[in-house]
């Protein structure tokens, strides 16, 4: 096959007028090949044929167009030359040449193939349209006429493949075959056939939303839509469930939003192109004191050390005192002396102390306020 373009083309009926001329201009002129091209929609010609010898051979080829007078002429002008022409003008193109090489008596055409886009079990979700990408090898996909198993499904065709689109996909398995024919009379090497399933379910966040948000603490969304592209929906962010506060796109994930005092409830909607998909509301509730966590104690020579972790709700720095509530007049030191989250505090000297418990309290600061520990009894002999 030759592809033979045009451009220029004004109207669709240049496009249905447009007619070319091809003729060889070697001594002795090839076999086999057509000299009427076939006319896609667009006016451009395909030139097929089989040429049974090897050889260059040289054409020519030009095409004529009836066009009509432009209206946006001068009206003197444009009644002088419909009395020398009449409505319409027929025009013709420059010539051009073109070579054809053949190289050996028979030449191997190849083979159509479908290749599917993976993967090829596909997972999706309700509300989202669903596209899918079928690259095509072997001849021109413009050359090639396609069917799917599924009339729901539009075929598409781009440069080097076809895409299928599905724009209201419904709930359960669905399984496609698209076949394909190249349409040369070559039998097996014309037929291509490419299967692929599309599982459609209800949205999934992955992973789950934290369930709980606390006013004044920053609060972390990083769930996506499992199965769904980022650039197929967004989520937008209420307060109290009706205030707007902000619209992200899962590829902006991790988003951190502080909430407000104010707040009661806070809302993960996501939305798709034309309806919404899924939400998550979380309650807003006042952040708690930090917990202390005793982590161990023992004895380093004379001394006796106590290790504890605390940290704010934020998961940030805390701020610590401690008190030897009893027996009086024992030493100790905290260290960090007063901010951190791992804390050791170092009872100095127990072989002085007559007590063999000393009582101590610690309290913790957060943004949730103070800890409400109550008073420790350690055992130092």
């Amino acid at each position: 096959r030759v592809m033979i373009s045009v451009a220029g083309l004004m109207s669709p009926s240049e496009i249905a007028s447009i007619r070319y001329n091809v003729t060889s201009i070697d001594q002795t002129p090839p076999h086999g090949l057509v000299h009427e091209p076939v006319i896609d929609a667009k006016g451009n010609g395909t030139l097929p044929g089989r040429i049974s010898e090897k050889g260059l051979y040289n054409f020519e080829a030009s095409a004529t167009v009836v066009r009509d007078i432009p209206t946006d002429i001068p009206e003197a002008v444009r009644e002088a030359i419909n009395r020398l022409h009449g409505d319409k003008i027929s025009l013709k193109s420059n010539t051009v040449n073109f070579a054809v090489m053949v190289e050996g008596k028979k030449t191997i055409d190849p083979a159509l193939t479908l290749s599917i886009e993976p993967p090829v079990e596909d997972k999706w979700i309700l509300g989202v349209p669903y596209t899918k990408n079928i690259y095509v090898g072997g001849p021109a996909p413009e050359l090639v006429t396609f069917n799917c198993s599924d009339k729901r499904f539009t075929i598409n065709k781009d440069a080097g493949k076809i895409q299928l689109h599905w724009s209201q996909p419904i709930s359960g398995l669905t399984r496609i075959v698209v076949t394909a024919n190249a349409n040369r009379d070559l039998g097996d090497l014309d037929v291509a056939e490419a299967k692929f399933s599309i599982e459609v379910g209800p949205p999934v966040w992955q992973p789950e939303p934290h369930p709980i948000a606390y006013n004044r603490v920053t609060y972390k969304f990083e769930s996506i839509l499992r199965g769904l592209n980022p650039g197929d929906y967004t989520i937008q962010v209420l307060a109290n469930k009706a205030e707007l506060k902000a619209t992200v796109s899962p590829n902006q994930f991790p988003y951190e939003v502080r909430p407000d005092p104010s707040w009661k409830t806070m809302t993960f909607r996501a939305m798709g192109h034309a309806a919404m998909l899924k939400e998550f509301e979380v309650p807003v509730k006042e952040p708690p004191p930090p917990q202390i966590r005793w982590r161990g104690e023992n004895h380093e020579g004379n001394d006796h050390v106590i290790q504890f972790y605390c940290e704010d709700v934020d998961g940030g720095d805390v701020s610590v005192n401690f008190n030897i509530v009893q027996p009086q007049g024992v030493k100790a030191v905290m260290n960090p002396p007063r901010r951190g989250k791992s804390f050791t505090i170092t009872i100095k000297d127990v072989g002085s102390i007559r007590e063999s418990h000393i009582e101590l309290s610690v309290t913790a600061i957060g943004i949730g306020g103070a800890s409400k520990t109550p008073a420790r009894t350690v055992v130092v002999k």
